[in-house]
């Protein structure tokens, strides 16, 4: 009996083509429009990685750069290990970073900055809305401030 009313209602959806056709269509319009979703929201994943991976690579070449950076005074601070926080030692610390180029000034704002010039240069690109970039090294008690 079962068997029976399913083959009726399966063969009056196939004599009735109008029907038929316009769930095709609806069903094709459904798919096309779920694969295009999958597309976009697929491409906009790549994006994202992309983006952290640039990051990751400015981190890392800032580790770097500090690193780089702690190497140009490492001889005056295991020298004066015990007096860090004199201004005599901050001075030699400062001095030794002006001399490989950096723009240094202490955190308690003691010592004149050195390499100003720098620094002016770089206020003076950003008044004209150009981009430009410095390095401001800052030495405190604790660590090395980039």
């Amino acid at each position: 009996m079962l068997l029976k009313k399913m083959q009726q209602y399966w063969m009056s959806i196939l004599k009735n083509k109008k029907i038929f056709m316009r769930n095709y269509y609806i069903c094709k319009i459904f798919a096309m429009i779920l694969i295009v979703l999958i597309v976009f929201t697929g491409c906009g994943q790549n994006r994202i990685t992309e983006k952290e991976e640039k990051k990751e690579t400015v981190e890392s070449e800032m580790n770097a750069e500090v690193k780089k950076t702690v190497q140009t005074f490492r001889s005056v601070y295991m020298k004066e290990k015990s007096e860090l926080n004199t201004l005599k030692v901050k001075r030699k610390i400062i001095n030794c970073l002006e001399e490989k180029g950096y723009a240094a000034v202490d955190c308690d704002n003691q010592i004149d900055m050195v390499n100003r010039e720098k620094v002016e240069e770089f206020c003076k690109a950003a008044e004209k809305e150009e981009q430009a970039t410095v390095d401001i090294v800052q030495p405190n008690r604790d660590s090395l401030q980039y």
